[in-house]
């Protein structure tokens, strides 16, 4: 999966750093998600809608 902006992620951990674990762990995560569409994505995310 292609993640738009990794700026846009950092930004938000400087306003909230208590984000810092989890959204670098979701990004590392999506980065190595080979989806293809909504089904692939519901293997690896679960509570995808």
């Amino acid at each position: 999966m292609r993640v738009v902006s990794k700026k846009a992620l950092l930004d938000f951990i400087k306003r909230h750093p208590g984000a810092r674990s989890a959204l670098l762990a979701w990004y590392s995560l999506a980065q190595a998600c080979l989806a293809y569409g909504h089904n692939d994505l519901k293997q690896t995310f679960a509570g995808v809608d």
